[in-house]
C-alpha cells in the first residue's frame, strides 16, 4: 500500500504523541504501516484534517500494543534460534577435538593448529549470530523447515492445498509466493520486488500461509 506524503506525516506525528512510541523509535515504519491499515478505506474520503486526527488517535494505541506484541513474538522466536544454533555450534567444535584426537598418521602439530582454525571460525559464527538483530528479522517459513525430500504424492497435496487457499484470497497471491520461494527458490528480497510489496507485507503473507495450510493438515 502506498501513502500518500500528507497521510503519512499525519499519523506519525499521531504516533510520536502516543506513549508507547518511547523506546520504540525503531518500529516507527511498522506503527505507521499497522495504523495505515486499518485507516486507508476513509483516509480518502474524510477531507477535514481534524477530524481525520481524531480517528487516528482512537485507533493509534490499539494498532502499536498490537504491533508491540508481535516484535515481542517474533524477538522469542529469534532467540529461540540463536540458543538452538549455538547449541549445535559448539557440538560442531565438540566433534572437531574429538576427530583430530581420532586422526592417525597426520602430523599432530598441523592437526592441532586445523583444529584451533576450525573452533576459531566457529566460534566467530556464533557471535555473529548473537549480534543478529531482531527487530529487522521476517519470518519465513522455509528457515524453521528441514532440508528433506517428500512424496510426489505429498507436494501434489500440499499444492492442491496452496491452490485452495489462493483461489480463496486472491488479493494475497499465495500460490505465487510458494511458487516463487518453494519452487523457484527466490529470496524474500527477490519475491518482494516481483510481486510489488514490501518485504514486512511480505513476511506476514508467509505466516498467513502457514497458519491457513495447517488448518487444512
Amino acid at each position: 500500500m502506498q501513502i500518500n506524503k500528507n497521510h503519512r506525516e499525519l499519523i506519525e506525528s499521531v504516533i510520536r504523541e502516543n506513549t508507547k512510541f518511547k523506546g520504540n523509535e525503531e518500529l516507527l515504519n511498522l506503527f505507521i504501516e499497522a495504523i495505515y491499515k486499518k485507516s486507508y478505506l476513509i483516509m480518502d474520503a474524510i477531507k477535514d484534517m481534524s477530524r481525520l486526527r481524531r480517528h487516528l488517535l482512537i485507533i493509534c494505541d490499539s494498532c502499536m500494543e498490537q504491533v508491540l506484541k508481535e516484535k515481542q513474538k517474533f524477538d522469542e522466536i529469534k532467540i529461540y534460534k540463536q540458543i538452538e544454533k549455538k547449541q549445535r555450534l559448539e557440538e560442531s567444535i565438540v566433534s572437531v577435538k574429538k576427530d583430530v584426537l581420532k586422526e592417525e598418521n597426520v602430523d599432530e602439530a598441523l592437526e592441532l593448529e586445523r583444529a584451533k582454525k576450525n573452533i576459531i571460525n566457529l566460534k566467530e559464527e556464533i557471535q555473529r549470530s548473537e549480534k543478529y538483530d531482531s527487530v529487522d528479522s521476517l519470518i519465513d517459513p522455509l528457515e524453521f523447515c528441514p532440508q528433506k525430500r517428500i512424496s510426489e504424492h505429498t507436494l501434489a497435496k500440499l499444492i492442491n492445498i496452496v491452490k485452495d487457499i489462493d483461489e480463496k484470497n486472491p488479493q494475497k497471491n499465495y500460490f505465487e509466493i510458494f511458487s516463487l520461494r518453494y519452487i523457484k527458490k527466490f529470496n524474500q528480497g527477490e519475491i518482494a520486488k516481483e510481486l510489488k510489496i514490501s518485504q514486512i507485507e511480505l513476511s506476514k503473507r508467509f505466516v498467513e500461509l502457514v497458519k491457513l495450510t495447517r488448518e487444512y493438515i
